[in-house]
């Protein structure tokens, strides 16, 4: 729990990501990658002004009808944690500064925070 509000974690698996809408659709703050928030929000934030690259992602993979399933993230999920961003080696707008240096939790709006220093 985070300020009383509910946070879910999505590992990523297509599985579960097919009714991530439904299944957030009422309680969904947050999302994490790699034991770290890298997004959060109210559920009209996240579905409508998604912010991090991850979460983009995520919400880009929930399949729909008529459309094929491509390929939405590069790279692999590190071995060892990154000092820096934890999504760094998967993102596609990383640079040193993400690598080396701690991102905190950007306030893009009073309900809607994102760790991403490429905003």
């Amino acid at each position: 729990r985070l300020d009383n509000n509910a946070v879910v974690h999505f590992p990523g698996t297509k599985d579960m990501i097919g009714n991530l809408y439904q299944v957030c659709l009422k309680d969904c703050k947050g999302f994490y990658y790699l034991g770290e928030i890298v997004e959060i929000g109210t559920k009209n934030d996240i579905f409508n002004n998604p912010m991090h690259p991850y979460t983009k992602a995520l919400l880009n993979a929930i399949p729909k009808y008529g459309k094929k399933t491509e390929k939405l993230l590069s790279g692999d999920i590190p071995t060892e944690l990154p000092n820096g961003c934890k999504f760094y080696s998967r993102c596609e707008f990383a640079n040193c500064e993400c690598e080396k240096n701690k991102i905190e939790l950007l306030e893009i709006s009073s309900t809607h925070k994102v760790r991403c220093c490429k905003l």
